[in-house]
């Protein structure tokens, strides 16, 4: 799903023009997201947003998965956001995500969604395995809840990284002993989000997609031997890794664009 420069301003054209009555259909409603630190970028992008567009009042609620659990939030509509699990270690985040869901935040969310973070596909992570067992957990979500709409979000990506001698070094003996290793980490990030996009579809939040895109419409596409690597635009970060102010908007502005999709 290739999409271009013109699908960020599709997307602020999109909110521009959303009816009164859609933002309030948006505003009665509870999300659940799970993430950790781009998601924290991502909601202090939303946060500004709010002003930019004066429909969006979604009550925007930091918790925690033991207060989910133990029921102990405020009541009525919001984003509720929660740090699922910990980084470079996608199980636990999956794991996380199934507990809130279970709770009754889970059971009333019309919208929910888990993001990877960038650190959870390293030089070794396999990101097919990552993959299957996230396809497995959102199965369980649609026979545990029925009411709720998944999206389904792609990798977070970092600028390209050079490599040294020594890491290259490394990279020979992992491969004898039969461990997997990725030229760049991008290459797994971009694996994951392909088959994200695949499998899901229309249903995606492509932070992915819009990392990679620059201003001007040009992706950031490296080939990696026979992998696409695309990597985060220097235009939306200021250290390679987290969201810059304009990139922090960028992202926000499709999640949202998503979120009112996802109440059809």
């Amino acid at each position: 799903m290739q999409r271009t420069e013109e699908d960020a301003t599709q997307a602020r054209a999109v909110l521009e023009s959303t009816s009164s009555s859609r933002w309030q259909e948006l505003s009665q409603s509870t999300v659940v997201f799970g993430h950790q630190s781009i998601g924290s970028n991502i909601i202090e992008g939303l946060e500004t947003l709010a002003h930019r567009y004066p429909g969006f009042d979604l009550p925007i609620v930091a918790l925690s998965v033991a207060d989910a659990v133990s029921g102990e939030l405020p009541a009525g509509p919001g984003l509720f956001h929660f740090a699922a699990g910990r980084n470079r270690d996608p199980e636990a985040k999956i794991e996380s995500f199934r507990q809130v869901m279970a709770s009754e935040l889970g059971q009333r969310a019309r919208i929910a969604l888990l993001k990877f973070c960038y650190a959870d596909f390293g030089y070794e992570i396999d990101p097919d395995r990552v993959f299957e067992a996230y396809s497995r957990a959102a199965e369980e979500l649609r026979s545990s809840n029925p009411s709720t709409r998944l999206l389904h979000v792609t990798a977070p990506l970092t600028v390209p990284w050079r490599r040294t001698a020594l890491d290259r070094g490394k990279d020979l003996v992992k491969t004898l002993v039969r461990r997997p290793v990725y030229a760049d980490p991008n290459v797994a990030r971009s694996r994951y989000g392909a088959r994200v996009v695949d499998r899901y579809s229309p249903w995606v939040f492509d932070i992915a997609r819009v990392e990679s895109t620059g201003r001007d419409g040009s992706r950031g596409l490296q080939k990696i031997g026979e992998e696409d690597a695309y990597f985060l635009r220097r235009e939306w970060t200021e250290d390679g890794e987290h969201l810059s102010a304009p990139g922090r908007e960028r992202v926000a502005e499709e999640l949202l664009r998503m979120l009112l999709v996802a109440l059809d």
